[in-house]
């Protein structure tokens, strides 16, 4: 049979304690185990209080709560038929009662938990010999610690080994229900599991250990070793001390009787040093009185013990620290796995792309480019765009999440980071260059807005955040490259500073038509008046003429062949113009008087269709009969809320515009066609126009609503048109107006109106 790893701990543990036992005896002097000790008389001023005195006069005898056997602190000894209280408790006793001057009677014949049930009702006076507990604060008041011993475990010989406290887990443990240790045990090591035997007193526990009734126990170092000697129990050893330190034992006093724990505190206080020790070595010596030879020999032994104890204190100290650290490097390895899991769960079901990049790749360009005595990088990158291809080259993606697939629509993360090039253009490279700028100045983090693209080629507008790793700024081994999708909030914006600007123009177009105005209706006056008396319908003209000795139709031939006539007409018809335009104006800032009502879309569409199917320009080729009109008409759009005139405005404008527009494209196998649709959405009703005619590119769609700006001709309409109806569904509709296109195959113009439920 081998022996046990432990086997040598265990022989130099017991020598430990063992030496530890011989120095509470060193100084021990043989003295007859049923006397007490006796001192000089004398007479002590304790400084007692008017209150303290007054509580002595009413209160001349005190009982006390002393239990049956804490030996040999206090026990019960039967002498001739005749209990008598002793133990090193009784001589403090006998000195209290000199000093203080009051009667101390214990209580015999009970057992200690039946004292103190007695002491909660006030029917117990004074615990002598008790320890401190959160339990008996309720019910008790306490002096200082006046005696104080180590707590130790206590087994049977041949038994594992118990190093500690946590050592005992599952193990059989025997205590006494009413003492501190049993708290202590519920309170502060609630998962060992212990099978608890319960005992009437230590006497008691220590012959259960012994018997094998239980396993373990703790006990005060000095009843253990008195009752183990006293009983014969030699087949009990101590096996190591507990993490409570020493068993520090006080008085516990009635709650209601305050001035009865400071009366025994200062007669605590007068037991000098040489008194209290003096008691100390007459009870802890009776152990040793067959045992010890000459004081000399103990000395010796104490010596060596100390010596090895010390030796063997400091191997355990640290078995027991590097047995922490190795348990807290486990958990801390656990604590990291699990800090890993988390990371990648919540990097994989992120909501917002994520890239995590390795671009250690990075450091030997910077590195040399720093040699060569580069300092401003971004200006180098942009000197040497071939640098900077090479350190985007060097930059490999180790994963991406679920969100980066479906942000840049990608069939899986496979085909995304095999094909992660064509979402860059030029400019997203240009961009994501201040990354790397930001990387080779040292920063650990930069937010760049950067223009890219989908899989299918539809522009993004990307809003991306770079973020070193902490613990990896040398390396640049882990970078996380989170990408925020801001396309519709720049379209929104765009939105609002297009708004704004319809908003200025109507403020500008109400001081503009009131200005000019006024002289334009003079000017336009003056020229119908010039016509007027040159026109040979008018019998005052011809009469004139004849008085002045000119023929009206000389005067006319001269002002043909001069072209005056034409030159009036031309002034006519650009003022009627400037004329139409300051209406336009005035519509577009003047709120509309006509309240908002539930009108059919559908006919509405229909009615202007009527009334711009008229349109024709022969000189143009442009005969609005020609168009192919589809209709695609929800049902449900007959009840939209809106302002009828003002709707029929913008419609019409839409379909002079189309036509306008498909006029100009050369169409072979097709013809043009103009596509209507009202669709009913959650909140909401859309209206759209389609036509197949040449598209609008991204500069014009850009600028297509703002005021006087046109495709047109010059002299071809205002450029007030779509300004106008933007302002007409935006700001008194409070909806939206869009247009998409695709250049050279459609433009779509999409009306959004808020829905309003019928009443």
């Amino acid at each position: 049979m081998t022996k046990s790893k432990n086997t040598p701990v265990i022989y130099l543990t017991k020598f430990i304690f063992a030496a530890i036992l011989c120095g509470l005896f060193l100084f021990s002097l043989p003295s007859q185990a049923n006397d007490n000790v006796t001192f000089a008389k004398s007479k002590y001023n304790l400084s007692l209080t008017t209150k303290e005195q007054q509580f002595i006069a009413d209160h001349p005898i005190l009982r006390l709560g002393v239990g049956v056997a804490f030996p040999p602190f206090q026990y019960v000894e039967t002498q001739k038929d005749q209990p008598e209280f002793k133990g090193m408790v009784s001589d403090y006793l006998s000195l209290l009662e000199k000093r203080i001057g009051i009667k101390l009677e214990p209580v015999l014949g009970i057992s200690f938990n039946t004292a103190l049930q007695l002491g909660k009702n006030g029917e117990i006076d004074l615990f002598p010999c008790i320890a401190d507990t959160p339990e008996r604060r309720k019910y008790l008041n306490f002096t200082e610690p006046y005696l104080s011993y180590p707590l130790v475990i206590i087994t049977r010989e041949k038994t594992p080994f118990v190093g500690g406290i946590n050592d005992l887990k599952g193990l059989k443990f025997a205590t006494v229900k009413a003492l501190a240790t049993y708290s202590k045990m519920q309170n502060e090591y609630p998962d060992l599991n212990l099978q608890f035997h319960f005992a009437k007193n230590i006497g008691a526990v220590l012959e259960a250990v012994s018997l094998g009734k239980a396993d373990a126990c703790i006990a005060n170092l000095a009843v253990a070793s008195y009752l183990i000697n006293k009983r014969g129990l030699h087949n009990l050893q101590v096996a190591s001390p507990t993490p409570w330190g020493d068993n520090k034992l006080t008085m516990g006093t009635r709650k209601d009787w305050p001035e009865l724990t400071s009366i025994l505190q200062k007669g605590l206080d007068s037991i000098s040093r040489e008194e209290k020790n003096k008691i100390s070595q007459h009870w802890i010596s009776l152990k040793y009185d067959s045992v010890i030879g000459t004081s000399e020999v103990w000395k010796i032994t104490i010596q060596i013990s100390i010596v090895i104890a010390f030796i063997i204190g400091i191997i355990l100290y640290w078995n027991r620290r590097l047995s922490a650290e190795i348990k807290e490097h486990i958990k801390t390895d656990k604590r990291l796995k699990k800090s890993e899991e988390q990371f990648r769960t919540i990097f994989e079901y992120s909501p917002v792309p994520i890239l995590e990049k390795d671009m250690s790749g990075l450091l030997p360009i910077f590195k040399t480019l720093k040699e060569q005595g580069v300092t401003n990088f971004a200006a180098h990158f942009e000197n040497h765009p071939a640098d900077l291809r090479k350190c985007l080259e060097c930059i490999r993606i180790v994963r991406l999440n679920k969100a980066s697939v479906e942000l840049y629509k990608a069939e899986s993360k496979e085909y995304l980071r095999d094909n992660l090039a064509k979402i860059f253009t030029e400019r997203t490279w240009s961009t994501f260059a201040n990354h790397i700028v930001a990387l080779a100045e040292g920063k650990k983090h930069h937010i760049e807005e950067i223009q890219a693209a989908n899989l299918y080629g539809e522009q993004l507008t990307i809003l991306s955040y770079l973020d070193v790793i902490d613990g990896y700024e040398d390396s640049l081994k882990k970078v996380l490259v989170t990408s925020v999708d801001i396309t519709q909030k720049k379209k929104y914006e765009e939105t609002i500073i297009q708004a704004e600007k319809m908003m200025s123009v109507g403020g500008l177009a109400a001081g503009m038509a009131h200005e000019i105005n006024n002289p334009l209706a003079g000017i336009l006056q003056g020229v119908q008046n010039i016509i007027r008396r040159l026109s040979p319908d008018y019998p005052a003209n011809i009469n004139a003429a004849e008085k002045a000795g000119v023929p009206l139709p000389h005067v006319l031939n001269y002002l043909e062949s001069r072209r005056i006539i034409k030159t009036l007409n031309g002034i006519s018809n650009s003022g009627e113009r400037a004329a139409q335009i300051i209406r336009n104006m005035l519509t577009f800032s003047q709120p509309s008087k006509e309240c908002p009502a539930y009108h059919d879309a559908n006919l509405l569409l229909d009615k202007m269709l009527d009334v711009v199917s008229s349109d024709y320009n022969a000189s143009k080729r442009y005969d609005f009969r020609n168009i192919e009109i589809v209709r695609e008409y929800d049902p449900k759009a007959r009840n939209t809320y809106c302002i009828q005139n003002e709707l029929e405005q913008v419609v019409l404008n839409l379909f002079k515009n189309a036509s306008q527009a498909m006029a100009e494209k050369s169409y072979s196998g097709e013809s043009p066609k103009l596509s209507l649709r009202t669709t009913v959405l959650k909140g909401s009703v859309a209206i759209e126009i389609e036509d197949n005619g040449p598209g609008l590119d991204a500069a014009v769609r850009k600028r297509i609503f703002e005021p006087f700006f046109t495709t047109k001709q010059p002299g071809v309409g205002t450029g007030l048109g779509l300004s106008v109806s933007y302002f007409i569904i935006t700001e008194n509709h409070r909806g939206t107006l869009e247009v998409l296109s695709e250049p050279g195959k459609w433009t779509r113009f999409i009306i959004t109106l808020p829905s309003k439920s019928h009443p």
